[in-house]
């Protein structure tokens, strides 16, 4: 996997995921080997809360955003960061208070 990640211009040891072009959802979670509907869920945290984020959606013609588009390389950049923390939440050890 790793050979046709660098042929896409993906880079999986930086800070961050780089995806030189557009890629899907589906595409995306294969690569960062997710569920889909977990990284639908980060593309609603950053939807949200992510001014960038959002603008970087085309917008239809009604004025809401079609989401449905392949994410841009910020975008996939963004989620692969939320990935990050989401899996650093997940291994913290709890510490109760005494």
């Amino acid at each position: 996997m790793k050979a046709s990640n660098s042929s896409r211009g993906l880079d999986l040891d930086s800070p961050g995921l780089f995806c030189s072009s557009y890629v899907t959802k589906s595409e995306l979670a294969k690569i960062l080997n997710v569920a889909r509907s977990t990284l639908v869920s980060w593309d609603g945290i950053a939807l949200y809360r992510i001014d960038g984020y959002r603008q970087a959606y085309p917008v239809k013609t009604d004025g809401s955003t079609d989401r449905s588009c392949p994410l841009s390389p910020y975008q996939s950049w963004v989620l692969s960061r939320i990935g990050r923390v989401m899996a650093n939440l997940r291994s913290v050890e709890r510490v109760t208070g005494v």
